[in-house]
């Protein structure tokens, strides 16, 4: 009897660390027209941190102080700024960047400023494979000229992808 109840009991704590996993992963990453995107901002009722914030900063990056590369650029910004941690820099740049886009520059990354860069996605089919399809955003401050912040989404699941050029280019999940 006393191995039927810790066979089941194994078996339960199993099932349940497999439903736990599976719900944290698909929760917590970017899927599909980014209406799911989660608010960024530096209050503690917001996403802080993660590839996600990494993404925005690398938007703000190419859009507000120009294409920066991986040296460096105008000014003092570089690839310092992008560091994953939604901050009082990454605040002030939001609202430069929200400027450009025509939204309300608050420094809080919501639905109307995800909704604006999303409705800037140009297809990129350079960056196309057989389950993935690559997009750009350009920039749009005119001092700087367009560099591009590219994106993935990989059609058999949704995720979306984007190129952190301040990480040697590697592609990352657009996670929180």
């Amino acid at each position: 009897m006393r191995q039927l109840i810790r066979i089941a009991l194994v078996s339960s704590m199993a099932i349940a660390m497999l439903f736990a996993t599976a719900t944290t992963a698909s929760a917590g990453t970017v899927t599909h027209s980014w209406s799911d995107n989660p608010e960024l901002c530096n209050s503690s009722s917001c996403t802080r941190n993660g590839n996600v914030v990494r993404a925005w900063q690398t938007l703000v990056l190419n859009n507000v102080y120009g294409d920066c590369g991986n040296v460096g650029c105008y000014p003092t910004y570089g690839c310092w700024f992008v560091d994953g941690a939604f901050g009082s820099n990454t605040a002030a740049g939001t609202e430069e960047y929200q400027d450009l886009l025509d939204v309300t520059a608050d420094g809080w990354v919501g639905s109307n400023t995800w909704g604006a860069v999303y409705d800037r996605l140009v297809r990129y089919p350079a960056n196309d494979s057989t389950t993935v399809l690559g997009y750009y955003v350009s920039g749009m401050h005119p001092a700087y000229g367009s560099p591009r912040t590219y994106f993935k989404r990989d059609t058999t699941n949704g995720y979306w992808y984007f190129q952190d050029r301040c990480d040697g280019g590697l592609w990352k999940a657009m996670s929180f």
